[in-house]
Order: C-alpha cells, then sequence, then structure tokens
C-alpha cells in the first residue's frame, strides 16, 4: 500500500498524540481550528499592540 503525503503526515501527528498521552499522560484540550483561531486572534492583537506603540 502506497501512502500519499498528507496520509502520512496525519499518521505521523496522531503517533505523536499517542506518545505524548503515553510517556506525559498529556491530551490536546482543544481542536485544530481552534488553536489556529486563536493564534491568529494573538497575532492580529501584538500586531494593533505594535502600531499603536504599546
Amino acid at each position: 500500500m502506497r501512502l500519499q503525503i498528507g496520509e502520512m503526515v496525519m499518521f505521523h501527528n496522531y503517533m505523536l498524540l499517542d506518545l505524548a498521552k503515553e510517556k506525559l499522560g498529556w491530551t490536546a484540550e482543544r481542536e485544530l481550528n481552534d488553536m489556529i483561531r486563536s493564534s491568529w486572534k494573538w497575532e492580529q492583537n501584538l500586531r494593533n499592540e505594535s502600531k499603536n506603540g504599546l
């Protein structure tokens, strides 16, 4: 069976999540889209503060 690049990346990410749970007892609390949205909001706040001299 031949895997596509996207499938390999997804498989790798799931393996990392399993390893984090097994070794560290850590699990993600948010979905990827929520994390991206939060990161973008943070970046926009930084840019606005920089423009306003804060």
